[in-house]
């Protein structure tokens, strides 16, 4: 869980319109803000989860109220060349200083429940409301109406407010689709929230440990401290038809060929059920580098 530590990549990153920073794939990206609307949140109990999978009756909101009222939703769209993703969407409440940030916990959470609070997404939606209007829209019409809406959307909008209640319940693409995000809430000193961040992941990197090991590799085991810290195998095969290729487990590597200290090559990955293959036959360079992600860091800004 990374809270304090996402100031910079909120406040520098998400919220400043046409900054620069290293994220996803290591990539330069440059944010900026789309002004969606306006949404109603009628009495602050936020409700954040799957756009079209929830039953809004019964999910629960969060902990934490808002200032009820009429809110803009601001949406963070991660650009590079003609790629484009939605990283963030995030409502601000109040010109306040932010001191720091917390995790959106639901209502009855107790410190010692143990669980990652967040919410799942099996539909590549997410949806911000407020739970004393969405319990309205929990139907088969006003469902299918969304799941319309959010489809006709295209480019770099893919978010729409809900058709038959627009200042009721806001829809986004969730980053890359599937998944589990976090929501924080940015507080002043006093603790009160001046803004609300749905995190769809974008704005963190991984946390590389790296193994190295010379070329040419042959078919063997390959063994090393990173393996065995992060619990992944790694083994080079032959298959009886084919050139040699990487086997990873309990682990999706970064996976690249490094010549005097540069990067010259990146191949490409498969999957065979659970197991990451890369085909070895084109890797370039005196060197092969496998890298296997050991947590996430806030991205970097860049000036």
């Amino acid at each position: 869980m990374i809270s304090d530590a996402m100031i910079p990549a909120f406040e520098e990153i998400a919220f400043t319109d046409g900054a620069k920073f290293e994220g996803l794939w290591e990539q330069v990206w440059t944010n900026r803000i789309i002004d969606a609307g306006e949404l109603t949140l009628s009495t602050g109990r936020v409700q954040v989860a799957d756009a079209l999978c929830t039953g809004w009756e019964d999910y629960p909101a969060f902990e934490r109220r808002a200032p009820p009222g009429s809110h803009t939703v601001h949406v963070s769209l991660a650009e590079r060349e003609d790629d484009w993703v939605i990283s963030c969407a995030w409502l601000k409440f109040s010109d306040a200083k932010i001191s720091h940030f917390e995790p959106a916990f639901f209502e009855g959470y107790e410190p010692d429940d143990g669980y990652a609070p967040g919410f799942g997404v099996d539909s590549g939606t997410a949806a911000i409301t407020d739970a004393d209007r969405a319990g309205d829209l929990d139907n088969e019409r006003d469902g299918e109406d969304l799941l319309n809406a959010i489809n006709a959307t295209s480019g770099r909008e893919e978010f729409c407010f809900h058709p038959n209640a627009p200042d009721a319940l806001f829809c986004t693409r969730s980053g890359l689709g599937d998944g589990f995000y976090e929501v924080f809430w940015g507080l002043d000193d006093a603790g009160e929230p001046v803004c609300m961040v749905v995190d769809f992941g974008l704005m963190t990197v991984p946390i590389w440990k790296v193994a190295t090991f010379p070329m040419p590799v042959r078919k063997t085991k390959l063994t090393h401290p990173v393996f065995d810290e992060t619990g992944a195998r790694a083994q080079v095969k032959k298959p009886w038809f084919g050139e040699l290729e990487l086997h990873v487990d309990n682990a999706i590597p970064r996976v690249r060929g490094i010549a005097n200290g540069e990067v010259v090559s990146h191949p490409n990955r498969v999957f065979q059920g659970s197991t990451a293959v890369y085909p070895l036959a084109k890797l370039e360079g005196d060197t092969l580098e496998i890298s296997i992600s050991a947590g996430r860091k806030p991205a970097v800004p860049l000036g």
